[in-house]
C-alpha cells in the first residue's frame, strides 16, 4: 500500500468537509485558510487531507508554525479532550 493509500485511509486525516464539521465553518473557508497558508494540508487524489493535528492548530492559533508550548496545548487536547469526535 503506498503512502497516498495510507494517508485517504487514516483517521486522523480529514477531508475539507469533515475538517469543516468539526471546526464549525464552510469547506470554503478551510480551502482559503490552506490556500492562504493559514492551515496545513497534503495534497492525494485531487483532494486536499488535512490531518487532525494541523486542523487544531489552524483552529486554536490561526497559523501553521507553533511555538514548543502550543504544540503541547494540542497535544494534550487530542489525548484527553477531543479523542470522542473520531
Amino acid at each position: 500500500m503506498d503512502t497516498d493509500s495510507r494517508r485517504m485511509n487514516d483517521p486522523e486525516f480529514l477531508t475539507l468537509d469533515e475538517a469543516a464539521k468539526i471546526v464549525r465553518t464552510s469547506a470554503r473557508t478551510i480551502r482559503r485558510a490552506i490556500q492562504r497558508g493559514r492551515c496545513k494540508a497534503t495534497r492525494v487524489s485531487n483532494r486536499y487531507l488535512i490531518h487532525r493535528k494541523w486542523l487544531y492548530a489552524y483552529a486554536l492559533y490561526g497559523k501553521t508554525r507553533l511555538t514548543s508550548a502550543e504544540k503541547d496545548e494540542i497535544e494534550y487536547l487530542m489525548k484527553d479532550c477531543w479523542r470522542g469526535e473520531k
